[in-house]
């Protein structure tokens, strides 16, 4: 009897630790093993109607921006690589659709004391990271924004996002928000320094230039740039762009 009695109490201890273990998994690695009521996973449809609202502010306030849905070419690509065009940032995805992916692994982070400190959830703040993208993509496309992006050499082109770009932006932030739920902090890192130095390799530009050119406009970084203006990317592929004086040598 005493055998039986000592074998229950192990089997229960073990399965209370297997299932204790099991809830740390599936909520996560970033998770602690106390889980805190989510309100947001319990009423599902409030959750989905936080973010539907959220786009929908988003298409509202841009369009009373005079941000147009579309490309004003009238046609829609899955992919523009051309950063010198005025058709960059009007398709559904382009370079800078990786800065935004990088806002995510950022604010993920930036968010990430909440769960400790406040005991939030990852879903308030995944709501917290994309208030603050909605709020980045309208200010982005506000006049005196746009104007500071065109004085600077690598966006003397830019002349605001199609609502239907923005919309991808903030999506391609959210892909990035819980990839870095997922994956180790390491892999975050590695992941972000990959991404801005090929960036900076390819368009010669990236999230960190992008905003200190925006507030300092570093001169040798301008340089670099204007001379990148030479080489423009097209769907991925880099061509050399000649002047209008070497192409009239050239008709000579």
């Amino acid at each position: 009897m005493e055998s039986l009695k000592i074998t229950l109490i192990f089997l229960t201890v073990s399965f209370n630790s297997i299932f204790a273990d099991f809830e740390v998994v599936i909520t996560g690695p970033h998770s602690s093993s106390i889980l805190e009521e989510d309100y947001l996973t319990t009423y599902i449809p409030i959750y989905v109607g936080v973010i539907v609202s959220l786009f929908t502010l988003l298409v509202i306030v841009l369009r009373l921006q005079g941000r147009p849905f579309l490309s004003e070419s009238g046609f829609v690509r899955i992919w523009w690589g051309d950063i010198d065009s005025p058709e960059n940032s009007q398709h559904v995805t382009d370079w800078y659709t990786f800065t935004h992916m990088l806002h995510g692994l950022i604010f993920f982070y930036l968010t990430y004391p909440l769960l400790i400190w406040v005991h939030f959830t990852v879903n308030y703040n995944f709501v917290i990271a994309l208030v603050t993208e909605v709020v980045w993509e309208i200010v982005e496309n506000t006049k005196c924004v746009i104007g500071r992006y065109r004085r600077t050499e690598g966006s003397t082109e830019y002349g605001g996002d199609s609502v239907l770009n923005s919309v991808f932006d903030t999506i391609a932030m959210s892909a990035g928000f819980w990839l870095a739920w997922i994956i180790p902090w390491y892999a975050t890192v590695g992941l972000a320094v990959v991404e801005e130095v090929v960036l900076a390799i390819v368009i010669r530009d990236n999230l960190v230039l992008n905003m200190v050119q925006i507030v300092f406009r570093v001169k040798c970084v301008s340089d670099c740039q204007e001379r990148g203006k030479r080489k423009r990317v097209t769907n991925g592929k880099v061509g050399e762009v000649k002047t209008e004086e070497e192409e009239e040598e050239m008709n000579v």
